[in-house]
């Protein structure tokens, strides 16, 4: 099933695929196969999803629970996370698993089983880097004693090293992912930030890592700016005798200019970041500053 996607024979693959789910008889290898090949390259997976399911009952019921994070991945593919839920681990058995549970748990509100999946998740990308660093120091001494000829304890540095230890950048990335959504949902933009700073740049998810960056900077700016009108609508209410007494109109005029240039930016910035994306950003939840409607107070 694999090689039909590594010689890009893509129709064909999904073709078996399609014909290995429709089988009477099923085994829990043969679905994964045809449900990799599905997910990897079927674009219309909503359509598809009933036939998978039928499928997937047609499992014996241990070869269902080893299809579990299978089915999950399906249901957030298609962001039917109320289908998602019962598939969702609370003891997650892989990356893969862990960042979709999360996401999907986040859905539904379950604080208790999220903030215990994101401490995991944190656990596990703090666990990678110091294995990642020990194992840097491991290469650098084994490089000196190859070159000494201390072959015995070149070899004894690797000795009871686990071999599956480390996460690939796309498992690394998925879990970046999950984490960021999580904070930025809480409004902790700058746990986010530094997430997303320290992933490493996979095909997959290089565009997710900067645009995802940019978006909470302009979500940033657009909050700043909300303030910074709020706070010149009081200061015009309140007036400044000082300014005015020296030059009639005078704080009228500096108020002003500084609104013109604020809405300059947030129309710059409304631009990166459109209204769709404002929800995940909890720029409608936060209440709104209680300036004049002259002023163009709201963010629309």
């Amino acid at each position: 099933m694999d090689g039909y996607g590594e010689l890009g024979m893509h129709r064909d693959g999904l073709r078996l695929a399609r014909r290995i789910l429709n089988q009477k008889v099923l085994v829990a290898k043969e679905f994964e196969g045809a449900m990799m090949v599905i997910l990897s390259t079927q674009k219309r997976l909503k359509q598809s999803a009933p036939r998978i399911e039928r499928a997937y009952r047609r499992l014996s019921k241990p070869d269902q629970r080893k299809m579990r994070p299978v089915i999950l991945r399906l249901y957030i593919c298609i962001d039917d996370y109320a289908k998602a839920l019962p598939f969702a681990a609370r003891r997650p058995i892989n990356a893969m698993d862990l960042a979709f549970s999360l996401d999907t748990f986040s859905a539904a509100g379950k604080k208790d089983v999220v903030d215990r999946l994101v401490r995991m998740g944190v656990n596990y990308l703090w666990q990678l880097e110091y294995l990642c660093a020990e194992n840097l120091i491991r290469s650098t001494l084994t490089a000196d004693f190859v070159q000494e000829g201390q072959w015995m304890r070149a070899l004894a540095l690797w000795k009871g090293v686990p071999s599956d230890v480390a996460l690939n950048s796309c498992d690394q990335n998925l879990i970046r992912s999950s984490l960021a959504d999580h904070f930025v949902q809480e409004g902790k933009w700058t746990r986010a930030l530094a997430l997303w700073k320290g992933a490493p740049t996979d095909v997959a998810f290089c565009c997710q890592k900067f645009s995802d960056r940019v978006q909470i900077h302009a979500a940033q700016g657009l909050k700043i700016i909300r303030e910074g009108l709020a706070e010149l609508a009081r200061l015009e209410s309140r007036g400044d005798p000082d300014f005015d007494l020296a030059q009639p109109g005078l704080s009228k005029g500096l108020i002003g200019d500084s609104r013109r240039e604020l809405l300059s930016f947030r129309k710059a910035l409304k631009r990166i970041l459109p209204r769709k994306y404002w929800e995940k950003y909890r720029l409608d939840k936060e209440a709104q500053p209680s300036e004049p409607e002259t002023l163009d107070s709201s963010l629309d």
